[in-house]
């Protein structure tokens, strides 16, 4: 075969694979559908953002557009945002300004939204007052724009008024148990699948899985916790990390600057506090006010305790319930079991520089005395009796004797020993040829083991009135608390 006919047979070769290869190609080319028109009104999708997203979800998207609300498909979440089950809501209203004397109230057809004192005034908002009208707050704190949404879950009207820098999101698949309606303001914060119960307020947070019924969680510093004590704290700013909540059920709760483990709060308020507790068991505190706080603890009960500057510190378990006002505690032991105001004591001693000798219960059978300034805590049964507590806490005073100064011999008029005013007081407490030091010291340690033995006949007495009044009352498996009432 000549090289003209060889190239001729490969040009034809050529050819016929190009014909089927342009074949298949436009058999395989998708058909370009005619343009949908939609409607002037958005429809909502039938298919959400999750096939098991739970139909008062649904019902609640559908509820926004019944009150005059577009509904679209989410592109990126911006500012300000609420979406529900896939779907975003636009809000009702834009640019609503704040107003009052204080610029702290918002008002939309009627409805009332107001800020919180502890936003608009706090250590870096407060702007002084007027000689002339005291009584008179100032603050230089500039309430932002806000936008309105509003949609219904289960019958029940919910308002979210937010900023630019705020999102809601609630795509749980979950059943929300049925609540109040509510209003939720969000201030450069996030909210995801959380209730909110009457009105509460979020700024410079994010939020996840939290129940806020009549809550606050409130950031005006740009660090929190005890951390915001040890060397001041400048202003929260835009841009600055947020505090990160999460599992928190707060029924009337201000948490102002605080760091809050995952638990159960109730009529608290909270300030530059830290609480750890177990990840196993929520702790669980009741008309309780913190201030300054650090508490330490696998599972904390708090209910009632009021407090100011407390700082427990314990590693183990922690009870306390119903102590009342508390201010300058410092708790250094291993649990607390304080259940009354007679659980825990200090007891004045003349050699240890104005510091007293701590008693706290520990548990429900114990208690420790932090007798030694260093060293181990002397560790007592609550049923102790007299002798043996006699035995161990004066061997405990007389083996920190050595750290501490002890009392200088008083030496009488004519040079011989003084037996001392209290003499005639000790009866055989005194002994004839002791020194003065030696008496003041036995008197001393008579006068604590009285203290201590007298706390523990205490705690048994009102162990047994609680125990009786608990039989007569009849036993009830604990304290319930509804956080969405």
């Amino acid at each position: 075969m000549t090289d003209k006919k060889a190239d001729k047979v490969i040009d034809e070769a050529v050819k016929e694979v190009a014909t089927k290869v342009k074949k298949v190609v436009e058999a395989d080319k998708p058909l370009v559908a005619e343009p949908t028109i939609r409607p002037a009104s958005p429809q909502i999708r039938q298919e959400f953002g999750s096939r098991r997203t739970n139909s008062r979800l649904k019902k609640s998207v559908e509820s926004a557009k019944q009150l005059g609300a577009t509904v679209t498909e989410v592109d990126a979440v911006k500012g300000p945002s609420v979406v529900i089950a896939g779907m975003r809501i636009s809000p009702i209203a834009t640019g609503l300004k704040p107003t009052g004397g204080s610029g702290d109230v918002y008002v939309y057809e009627g409805k009332e939204f107001y800020l919180p004192n502890h936003l608009m005034y706090n250590p870096h908002t407060r702007n002084g007052f007027d000689a002339d009208e005291p009584w008179v707050a100032r603050t230089t704190y500039k309430a932002p724009e806000m936008s309105l949404f509003v949609f219904v879950y289960d019958n029940e009207t919910f308002h979210i008024l937010m900023d630019d820098h705020s999102s809601f999101t609630r795509d749980a698949e979950g059943y929300y148990p049925r609540t109040k309606s509510g209003q939720l303001i969000m201030i450069n914060s996030t909210s995801r699948n959380d209730q909110f119960v009457n009105q509460a307020v979020l700024a410079n947070v994010e939020s996840e899985n939290n129940i806020l019924n009549q809550s606050h969680l409130i950031v005006n510093s740009n660090r929190v916790g005890p951390e915001r004590g040890w060397g001041g704290s400048g202003p929260f700013k835009l841009g600055s990390k947020r505090q990160k909540y999460s599992d928190l059920r707060l029924k009337k709760v201000d948490a102002i600057d605080s760091q809050l483990t995952r638990g159960r709060y109730f009529s608290c308020n909270f300030t530059s506090s830290a609480i750890d507790g177990s990840s196993t068991q929520e702790s669980d505190l009741s008309h309780t006010y913190l201030t300054e706080t650090r508490i330490k603890g696998g599972r904390i009960t708090l209910t009632g305790l009021n407090g100011e500057k407390v700082d427990i510190s314990a590693v183990g378990d922690v009870l306390v319930k119903g102590v009342g006002r508390m201010e300058g505690q410092q708790w250094s032991f291993p649990s607390v079991h304080v259940t009354n105001r007679f659980a825990f004591t200090e007891i004045d001693y003349t050699a240890r520089n104005d510091r007293g000798i701590k008693m706290v219960r520990v548990d429900e059978k114990n208690v420790e005395l932090a007798v030694n300034f260093w060293g181990e805590h002397l560790k007592l049964a609550i049923d102790t009796p007299r002798h043996t507590v006699e035995v161990v806490v004066r061997d405990s005073l007389r083996e920190d004797k050595d750290k501490k100064a002890e009392p200088l011999p008083f030496q009488g008029p004519f040079g011989g020993g003084y037996m001392g005013p209290f003499q005639s007081q000790l009866g055989s407490r005194g002994f004839a040829g002791e020194k003065p030091g030696e008496t003041i010291r036995n008197f001393m340690e008579t006068y604590i083991v009285d203290q201590v033995v007298s706390r523990l006949a205490m705690i048994q007495l009102l162990d047994e009135v609680e125990a009786t009044a608990k039989d007569l009352a009849g036993r009830r498996g604990g304290e319930y608390l509804d956080y969405l009432e």
